[in-house]
């Protein structure tokens, strides 16, 4: 999608393997000179993180713990947006909320690092 401003992604997943990182990860708000916010799960830490990509340079924006995910489990992660509200579920549970400075709009992806083996599977 190129230009995503209001409205769900949802994204199944099951963390795998990965010693440094299992995270799952909605890449939104992607802009021409590569900046982005991106929402992420993550089964080996219990959490569901905002972060924020700019200038090359990431940032947490918003950290929430106790977000279980086990590892070899199906989940669902979801970032609903609606001008510069920001909200993230993990299996249909609100566990995060903010407030962006600017509305989002840009490119949507997913994403992620390190050593993550992780099953992603795009809902209907």
């Amino acid at each position: 999608m190129s230009d995503f401003r209001d409205g769900e992604i949802t994204v199944r997943f099951e963390g795998i393997s990965g010693r440094i990182d299992q995270g799952a990860r909605i890449l939104f708000n992607l802009k021409p000179n590569g900046d982005y916010l991106t929402i992420r799960a993550n089964p080996l830490e219990n959490n569901l993180v905002l972060w924020k990509f700019e200038k090359g340079k990431r940032s947490s924006v918003t950290w929430v713990k106790n977000t279980p995910t086990p590892t070899h489990e199906w989940h669902q992660l979801k970032v609903r947006i609606a001008g510069t509200k920001v909200e993230g579920y993990v299996d249909s549970k609100l566990y995060l909320q903010d407030t962006l400075p600017e509305p989002v709009t840009g490119r949507v992806g997913l994403w992620s690092k390190a050593d993550s083996h992780v099953y992603l599977m795009t809902s209907p």
